[in-house]
């Protein structure tokens, strides 16, 4: 008898990055991995992946809010250089990263 796993791969993948703390759901049951990709959420991907700890000011840009959830995220990918804004003082953490704007705006080598 032969069982096929068509996504296995995927799947695999996607069991390994929620394992080790990288993804998170959108909620407490449900992971969303055919959704839309912020750009917040490729921060705190980043920060995570990396065990990133230190923040830079990121009070320029005006569409990050303190207490939101993706502020930390968000100063601490700025402060490793993975991430910049649109202009000084737009950042776009909610905006959906595309093929156009390549990896979200972030600074990969």
């Amino acid at each position: 008898m032969s069982i096929k796993f068509p996504n296995l791969k995927r799947f695999l993948s996607l069991l390994l990055a929620v394992d080790n703390g990288v993804l998170v759901g959108t909620s407490e049951d449900k992971l969303n991995p055919d959704g839309y990709l912020t750009r917040a959420q490729m921060a705190a991907m980043i920060d995570r992946l990396f065990g990133t700890y230190k923040s830079a000011d990121i009070s320029r840009f005006t569409d990050v809010p303190r207490g939101s959830w993706h502020h930390d995220y968000i100063a601490q990918a700025v402060h490793m250089g993975t991430f910049a804004g649109y202009s000084s003082s737009r950042m776009g953490p909610n905006e959906n990263i595309t093929r156009r704007t390549g990896h979200g705006g972030a600074r990969l080598p």
